[in-house]
């Protein structure tokens, strides 16, 4: 192959990735400029107070629940409670075992 085919080939794959981009962007530009609909204007009752497990201060109560909200409107958070771990290991140790286990 030589060099004025390979910068051809390049060029043509920077004209189809700038095209695939404009498209997209103007995709994604006219589902932002969609028009919503309304939300309802019920009066809407105050949500219960999450139930957080002994030990989680209530800040990071709020934090969660507030991110749950952003992430689906209309959500509420009804209990907060710690994961149980899955393995009785660390991450670090984990990561080192599987590092140093695995095949060749």
């Amino acid at each position: 192959m030589d060099v004025q085919t390979a910068l051809a080939a390049l060029t043509a794959g920077f004209a189809v990735l700038l095209v695939a981009v404009i498209a997209l962007a103007i995709r994604m530009g006219s589902r932002a400029a969609a028009p919503r609909p309304a939300a309802e204007k019920a009066p809407r009752e105050a949500a219960p107070q999450p139930a957080a497990e002994a030990g989680i201060p209530e800040e990071v109560v709020a934090a969660i629940a507030a991110a749950v909200c952003c992430l689906e409107p209309g959500a509420c958070v009804r209990s907060v409670r710690r994961a149980k771990r899955q393995d009785s290991r660390s991450a670090w140790k984990t990561a080192g075992l599987l590092e140093n286990t695995r095949p060749f």
